[in-house]
């Protein structure tokens, strides 16, 4: 089998980096197009997966339009090129445009509920929509659930074994505790008339767990003078390994507190825009504790800080969550590798699913 994959966003590599390295080692042919933003084309080289660059982008509106017609021109070319038997994006509008010219069959994955007017606007153009069955959504038959997290396609511990020395690169002791604090830029569509933490509440809050132990920030935007000297220098494959060795966790974004939860570092979301993922991972498994507002927040920073084993009663819970959970890789790799007749298999018995656990 022939596939192309169309990645916009680091978290894309992340969520097919198994699926590419399963499927080759099985004799099928991958071509991956990316677009070269943020950490994407590195993350690809440490994974050693080859890509074709379908270049920045752009800021303004004009720039965004014009870039469309040629990330869609590049695809075409390459997708001529390549000649694929199937397209498959984590919700790429461009890989939709040419295998809809192609007459391909094109699948994606999406996590985003509350962008509902893209999902529902592309919906014509897909084959398959394949969601977390946390997705509060239905579009109808083309829709179909896993009951996995996105975040498990890396995840999963049959994939991701934390680095035991991620601490002393960092200069921390084995016996110090750490806690790591997540920023976001506010730039993305869904961070539209959205809010985490005050720049006073963030100050309190370094200073309440700099009494406790060590303090790491990791910022999508700029950070202030006085907190630069918190930002932690690692390479971005390292994140994960940071993340699992944290004590806690407090995020700003929805990806990070969910890693977190899978992980079983303890982590607070706070975040005016609340996720189904990460409501579940509260109310089922008691790994996350999500907040709309900062009121309250400071408050449960204490709490949880006087809990002496609080990461082992999060470790535990972890492994509750992930018996009752697939392994979504396995499971993507099974529905793309016998498309179409995993198609029908998932829309008449959805339990097939169960065979993908452990």
């Amino acid at each position: 089998m022939r596939i192309l994959i169309d990645i916009g966003h680091p978290a894309h590599v992340h969520y097919f980096r198994n699926f590419i390295k399963i499927m080759e080692a099985k004799g099928h042919n991958i071509f991956v197009v990316a677009r070269d933003r943020e950490c994407i084309l590195d993350l690809l080289r440490t994974e050693e997966i080859a890509f074709f660059n379908r270049g920045k982008g752009a800021s303004t509106l004009l720039g965004k339009i014009l870039y469309v017609l040629q990330a869609d021109l590049i695809l075409l070319w390459q997708s001529l090129r390549f000649k694929p038997d199937l397209f498959l994006s984590h919700g790429s509008h461009y890989t939709m445009h040419i295998a809809r010219l192609l007459k391909k069959p094109c699948i994606a994955t999406g996590d985003s509920d509350h962008i509902k007017l893209n999902a529902k606007f592309l919906m014509p153009y897909l084959s398959d929509l394949l969601t977390p069955s946390v997705y509060k959504l239905n579009y109808g038959k083309k829709h179909i659930y896993f009951n996995a997290y996105m975040e498990l396609l890396y995840l999963h511990r049959k994939y991701f074994q934390p680095q035991i020395s991620i601490k002393k690169q960092l200069g921390i002791n084995e016996k110090e505790r750490f806690f790591l604090l997540r920023f976001v830029a506010w730039d993305a569509f869904h961070d539209s008339n959205q809010g985490g933490l005050s720049s006073i509440i963030k100050y309190k809050l370094i200073e309440k767990l700099s009494k406790h132990g060590r303090v790491i920030i990791s910022s999508e935007g700029e950070l202030p003078k006085k907190l630069r000297h918190l930002k932690a220098n690692f390479k971005p494959y390292q994140f994960h390994d940071i993340l699992a060795a944290a004590d806690l966790c407090i995020s700003e974004g929805a990806t990070t507190a969910s890693e977190a939860a899978i992980l079983g570092t303890p982590v607070i979301y706070i975040n005016s825009l609340q996720v189904t993922n990460c409501r579940e991972q509260e109310d089922k498994y008691r790994l996350c504790y999500n907040y709309y507002h900062e009121e309250g927040l400071l408050d449960k920073v204490s709490e949880l800080l006087q809990i002496s084993n609080l990461k082992n009663k999060h470790l535990q819970s972890r492994e509750k969550m992930l018996a009752d959970k697939i392994d979504p890789t396995a499971f993507l790799t099974w529905f793309i590798e016998n498309y179409p007749e995993s198609q029908n298999i998932m829309r008449e018995n959805p339990e097939y699913q169960n065979r993908f656990k452990g």
